[in-house]
Order: structure tokens, then C-alpha cells, then sequence
């Protein structure tokens, strides 16, 4: 049972995974959407790690792992431009499909929307031009759709 079978046996993962995608305030997983090398992630290169693997008993981190600050109480900061790999990528990876993020984000999207008519879609616009951009125009098109449509069913409705 490793990380991977455990990920894909929770029912909440993939959601709390697309939470932390589009929100800018708690969502750890938000700096990953906004990164402006971020590519579609058919062109992502993923770790080759494996759960099956042997593992390697002598692992060393990677040196682009660092303290700052002294020994205690410092700063561990990561250099991503040293390969560290793309995190949406390996967490699509997991699942072996980029469908199931992109329906959980269509169906938590329909939920904000008809849960609030006077809800302010800006942000969700901007969450869906980052989401097209690592998940491609064509898979996104139906969560753009609901958003014109709120869009014209509120400025048709306020009228």
C-alpha cells in the first residue's frame, strides 16, 4: 500500500486537489497554476518514480534542498528550476486520467454558481484561463460555457 494506492482509494482527493488549485488564499497548490513556464500536461515531464520500484537505500536528497538561516529554525527552501518536477503533472499521474480534475472542477463550479446568483465570476474566470492552460482549451470548454451563460443569465436577470 503505497502513497499512490492510498491517494486513489480517498474520494476526496481529487477535490481537495482542485480546491487548492484555484484558491489564491489557502491553496497551497495555486503558485503551481499561476508558475508562467507551467506547460499543457501532455508536455509535463512527471517524476519515473514508482511505487513497484526497489526502493533506493542510498537516497540522497537533491542539493537544490538548502538551509537558510542557520542550522535551527531555518528555512528550507526548494530551487524548482533544478528539476524538481511538475506537482499537477505527478498528481495527474496518479490518477492516469486529467478527465477526473477536470469534471470534479466542473462539478464544484457548477455548484458556486447555482449556489450564489450574485456570485462575482472574475475569479473564476481567471482560474479557468490557468486551467486551460495546463489542461487545454478543448477540456475546459464546457466549465467556460457555464460561465458566459451565468455570466449573460445575471447582467439579462439584473436588468
Amino acid at each position: 500500500p503505497g502513497v499512490r494506492s492510498y491517494l486513489r482509494g480517498r474520494s476526496d482527493t481529487v477535490r481537495c486537489i482542485i480546491t487548492s488549485l484555484t484558491d489564491e488564499e489557502a491553496g497551497d497548490l495555486y503558485e503551481e497554476l499561476r508558475k508562467h513556464d507551467a506547460r499543457l500536461l501532455e508536455e509535463a515531464q512527471v517524476d519515473s518514480d514508482d511505487e513497484e520500484d526497489t526502493p533506493d537505500f542510498d537516497w540522497q536528497p537533491a542539493p537544490s534542498i538548502h538551509k537558510q538561516h542557520g542550522a535551527l529554525g531555518g528555512r528550507v527552501t526548494l530551487n524548482r528550476k533544478s528539476g524538481a518536477g511538475d506537482i499537477l503533472a505527478m498528481l495527474v499521474s496518479i490518477y492516469g486520467s486529467k478527465e477526473l480534475f477536470v469534471n470534479e472542477y466542473r462539478v464544484m463550479l457548477a455548484d458556486k454558481l447555482l449556489a450564489n446568483l450574485g456570485y462575482d465570476t472574475d475569479k473564476e474566470v481567471h482560474n479557468l484561463e490557468l486551467l486551460k492552460l495546463r489542461f487545454g482549451e478543448i477540456s475546459m470548454r464546457q466549465c467556460e460555457i457555464m460561465i458566459k451563460d451565468y455570466i449573460q443569465y445575471t447582467l439579462h436577470h439584473s436588468e
